[in-house]
């Protein structure tokens, strides 16, 4: 609720009008029907893309350079790695 009135008091001082304590409810409440519509979105979009599998990401993700398509053209470089926790390309 903190962040709703500080987001309110902010508002209130660019429009320059009195904070008024009722507004935050509703500001909070407009707030959490906005979140749930983008949350019901997303989560269509995920089933229309067939991305809803609980594992979807693990099982559809691959590291860089280690999963190769059919007919994919080798890279001149396969893969870079470092032993030193990638420090050394800072130098």
């Amino acid at each position: 609720h903190l962040v709703c009135t500080r987001a309110l008091l902010t508002m209130a001082d660019a429009f320059q009008c009195r904070y008024r304590p009722y507004l935050r409810e509703q500001f909070s409440q407009a707030f959490d029907a906005y979140l749930a519509v983008l949350r019901e979105v997303q989560r269509r979009l995920d089933c229309a893309l067939g991305q809803d599998m609980p594992h979807w990401r693990a099982l559809n993700s691959c590291a860089p350079c280690n999963y190769v398509l059919e007919d994919e053209p080798l890279l001149v470089i396969q893969g870079l790695l470092a032993m030193d926790g990638g420090q050394a390309h800072k130098r």
